[in-house]
């Protein structure tokens, strides 16, 4: 679950980095524009209008842009998923913890399930605040398991590779 929420983070903020530099790269062009024309003293009333009409439509780019990223709202997603990771960590955390200290504690039955109930409890909703900040749907599991697998897979080809191409150096020295 980690590697997914990991993934998704990093798909929501490539789109929200790559947005935030079109809309940085178009305030710049913006700047530009009306440098040149206060520059070349532009006169002309054609050409004066298209030096507006270019600085309206790309500040209409902008308004967009802006939009669009409030509207998806890419900023609250990768909180979101920041926030789950943490609590994902602590959990994994707490849950080692707790294991070990069960292994050193000679409890009873009755207080081993006392113990194990007040823990799941606290597991499970642990891993519910998990489900809902990260909002991974069931087809993205799969996609992100998938793709984790694929990578696993060249991953152990690679080294398999390496490995023997490492035996055949060593064989023919």
């Amino acid at each position: 679950l980690d590697r997914i929420i990991n993934t998704k983070y990093t798909s929501f903020k490539k789109v929200y980095d790559r947005l935030s530099m079109a809309i940085i790269s178009m305030a710049s062009l913006i700047t530009t524009v009306e440098t040149v024309k206060l520059t070349l003293g532009v006169e002309d009333p054609a050409a004066s209008s298209t030096f507006q009409i270019m600085t309206v439509l790309i500040s209409a780019v902008i308004t967009l842009l802006t939009s669009l990223m409030r509207f998806k709202g890419y900023k609250e997603k990768m909180e979101n998923l920041n926030r789950a990771g943490e609590k994902l960590t602590n959990l994994m955390m707490r849950l080692d913890m707790d294991l070990k200290k069960m292994k050193h504690l000679e409890l009873k039955p009755e207080e081993i399930s006392r113990f194990k109930q007040e823990d799941m409890d606290f597991y499970q909703k642990t891993y519910k605040d998990i489900e809902m900040l990260s909002n991974i749907s069931e087809e993205e599991m799969i996609n992100f398991s998938q793709t984790i697998y694929k990578n696993n897979i060249t991953l152990t080809i690679i080294k398999n590779r390496a490995e023997r191409a490492k035996t055949l150096v060593n064989d023919t020295s």
